[in-house]
């Protein structure tokens, strides 16, 4: 595709949106954050300086969907029991659900069943 029509391909611009919204430790090359794996997830957490979580992550086989619905009991059944490290954490995962709203609103609206054409009649 041509270098100047890249910014009108709908993946090409959510890719850059996401990148710009989430920076670069929460767009892991434009992939949308409820489609990560659990590598994927696993090579956030390496990321963002949470390499000891890695385990316990991959353990409970959280994906990207469930990274977006942890909270601080969820975080407590995983094993994560330092009151300070859950803390710390769910700074992040705020900004992964911040995210995640964001990708399911662009979704909602670009999507062919959603997306409704504008009906103009004259008369």
């Amino acid at each position: 595709m041509d270098s100047k029509y890249d910014s009108l391909n709908e993946a090409a611009a959510a890719a850059k949106a996401t990148e710009l919204l989430a920076g670069q430790s929460l767009s892991l090359g434009g992939n949308l954050v409820t489609k990560w794996d659990t590598n994927e997830v696993s090579n956030w957490l390496v990321s963002i300086g949470y390499n000891d979580l890695v385990p316990l992550f991959q353990q409970s086989n959280i994906n990207g969907v469930a990274l977006s619905r942890l909270d601080d009991r969820l975080l407590r059944e995983i094993g994560i029991l330092n009151v300070g490290t859950r803390l710390q954490f769910l700074n992040e995962i705020v900004k992964v659900q911040a995210i995640a709203r964001s990708e399911w609103r662009n979704h909602t609206v670009w999507t062919d069943s959603e997306y409704r054409q504008p009906c103009c009649c004259f008369m």
